[in-house]
């Protein structure tokens, strides 16, 4: 997709979590989802304006993040 970056991130698996996961779904071209003992761990494509959106709330919900 051009123009799209792709980006992964870990988050703590909450059940608060989940209406962000759905947000994403709907917003983002998701490539994979693994859940991980405790935690989820997302790998998706988006133009960078909204992967740095992503970023964001991923930092507010004690999760990592990064451009791959």
């Amino acid at each position: 997709m051009k123009d799209y970056v792709k980006a992964a991130f870990s988050i703590p698996l909450k059940s608060q979590h989940a209406p962000f996961i759905s947000w994403l779904f709907g917003h983002a071209d998701v490539r994979s989802i693994k859940y991980e003992g405790d935690g989820v761990h997302v790998v998706f494509e988006a133009v960078p304006w909204f992967a740095d959106k992503v970023r964001e709330r991923v930092t507010e919900l004690d999760g990592t993040f990064e451009k791959i």
